[in-house]
């Protein structure tokens, strides 16, 4: 995630973006009720108003998904950010299809159903 690439001074207040900075450093060593005391800082301090910047927002989701997570084992809340994980890497990363079907697996596959759908 290239969140050094975001100026957080103008997304979010001195407290926030230090809360934001220590949820990060301590979010697999801090306890669930520490890093929902940090969203609520961050939450407070946020500049934007509904117009956030999408890594950003993608960051601070992942926090309160992770938190969640630890507070109540709730699976929806590790699927939530595994999903969000996975787009974010096919935001970030333009595959080559030529390079998808390099693998023989996949290039049979792929031939058998183009064949299947006549093609």
């Amino acid at each position: 995630m290239y969140i050094d690439q975001i100026d957080l001074a103008i997304k979010l207040n001195d407290k926030a973006s230090a809360s934001f900075t220590a949820a990060r450093r301590e979010i697999f060593s801090a306890s669930p009720a520490t890093l929902s005391s940090h969203l609520e800082v961050i939450d407070a301090g946020v500049f934007a108003d509904g117009n956030m910047d999408p890594r950003l927002l993608f960051m601070i989701q992942a926090i309160d998904d992770w938190a969640a997570y630890l507070d109540k084992k709730d699976l929806r809340s590790l699927v939530r950010l595994a999903a969000t994980a996975i787009e974010q890497i096919d935001w970030q990363i333009s595959p080559s299809l030529d390079d998808f079907l390099a693998y023989p697996e996949m290039r049979a596959e792929r031939d058998r159903i183009a064949h299947l759908l006549g093609a």
